[in-house]
């Protein structure tokens, strides 16, 4: 689904259609408990190797995911408003609509939020050139990308089984990594999470020196 709604609002929306169809499809409505790990979290650039590890100590349960997402959020710091799966799905009303509906039980917040807890900053500027990421060498400029070593590589082709958009192929020549295409990536970075071998990192754009990038 990243491959066909590759922006954040888009993949938010679907997700949000994804609760409610569950909520929905059912002829006797049924409880739906959704259960959060965030025993151990990430920041920064993840996932995979290129994030930092970051003690949480907490699970989350609740009834509703995004009275779920907005408790991990506020864990972290950072402002519910600019998650698009939070904000569009307040806008839901499925179970809650705003802050105010969701009733915390157990510890506070403000007792275990995470200090300093860095966000991911290869997706800022998605946001900033929107629709201009249709076009391969735009995107390729701006966005980060998935870029394999030889060091570590050990052409278990792991990261081209889980590909989703069929970017990943086979080493050519004497290379000694998967080939990448590019043009087809949707910098969904699967293979850099499934790795085994940690051997997949971030690449930033030729234009991400630019601020805020």
């Amino acid at each position: 689904m990243h491959l066909r709604f590759p922006e954040p609002d888009q993949f938010s929306e679907w997700l949000l259609d994804l609760n409610g169809a569950l909520l929905s499809s059912f002829e006797k409505p049924k409880k739906i408990i959704h259960i959060m790990d965030a025993i151990l979290g990430m920041e920064g650039e993840g996932p995979g190797t290129s994030g930092i590890p970051r003690n949480v100590g907490v699970i989350i349960i609740g009834a509703d995911p995004v009275a779920v997402d907005f408790v991990a959020v506020g864990l972290a710091g950072f402002d519910y408003r600019k998650i698009p799966s939070i904000a569009l799905g307040f806008k839901r009303d499925f179970a809650v609509s705003s802050p105010k509906d969701i009733s915390i039980v157990g510890q506070r917040i403000e007792d275990l939020r995470v200090k300093n807890f860095q966000s991911a900053k290869s997706g800022v500027s998605a946001q900033i050139i929107g629709g201009l990421l249709a076009n391969s060498a735009v995107k390729n400029l701006f966005i980060a990308k998935p870029w394999p070593t030889e060091e570590k590589c050990t052409l278990c082709y792991k990261c081209k089984t889980v590909c989703p958009a069929g970017a990943i192929s086979n080493a050519r020549g004497n290379k000694k990594v998967p080939e990448y295409d590019y043009k087809k990536c949707i910098r969904c970075f699967c293979c850099i999470e499934f790795c085994p071998e940690a051997a997949i990192s971030l690449k930033k754009g030729k234009m991400q020196w630019l601020p805020g990038l």
